[in-house]
């Protein structure tokens, strides 16, 4: 895992498009998630975390960062706990009831930031994603 994980990354396409990505807190819901709802300890969920070629390397350019917000921190935990076509497995690709109050307060306990990804610029099929998946 990168030892130096860090918030406020800043991604710009070659379009002008830029993205904050928030990549230290975008890896600890991550472990929070597997670990309140996949039934793992927290260092198993931690385990599972630095052992993700998802989660164990920073990307580095704006396609990655683009691609990553495209599913939900609870689906990308969901993939690392239980593997690929999880949903085949009797897991919900559906957050379970009580998940955005779940997430908004371990992220406030937790001193990380309030979204993953921040929009600078609107994308027309990404500027809402996080903000209507947390409505």
């Amino acid at each position: 895992m990168n030892s130096e994980r860090s918030d406020g990354l800043v991604f710009t396409s070659d379009n002008g498009d830029e993205v904050v990505f928030n990549y230290f807190s975008w890896v600890e819901i991550i472990k929070g998630i597997i670990a309140e709802y996949a039934e793992a300890t927290p260092e198993e969920a931690a385990e599972l975390v630095v052992n993700s070629s998802i989660t164990n390397t920073c990307p580095t350019r704006f396609i990655d960062v683009f691609t990553l917000s495209h599913e939900l921190e609870y689906n990308w935990a969901m993939l690392i706990a239980y593997g690929q076509m999880y949903w085949l497995k009797g897991v919900s690709v559906g957050l379970p009831e009580g998940y955005v109050d779940w997430e908004r307060t371990y992220r406030e306990e937790n001193g990380l930031a309030e979204e993953s990804f921040v929009w600078l610029t609107a994308l027309p099929s990404t500027s809402s994603h996080s903000a209507q998946a947390r409505a």
